[in-house]
């Protein structure tokens, strides 16, 4: 299990709905297991990083909406 600790969203005075944010993409398995461990069992990943627009064939909008796996270099939880 690892320690997502660093990780960890200060939310106490602001409108922050991540739980941890900022975590480098090599580290998603090991983030879900770690999360599943602790008995999280409803959570959302979302991606983060550059958007590819010359990779990347999806419109406009959804590009600046979501980042795919593919493009993503880091990664927010979300509990649900």
């Amino acid at each position: 299990m690892i320690d997502l600790k660093p990780f960890e969203v200060c939310r106490m005075h602001s409108n922050e709905l991540a739980f941890y944010k900022n975590i480098p993409i090599d580290m998603l398995e090991d983030t879900k297991s770690s999360l599943r461990a602790k008995g999280t069992k409803k959570f959302r990943i979302r991606f983060r990083g550059p958007r590819k627009v010359g990779q990347d064939l999806r419109d406009a909008d959804q590009r600046q909406r979501t980042c795919l796996k593919l493009f993503a270099n880091r990664f927010s939880v979300y509990i649900k």
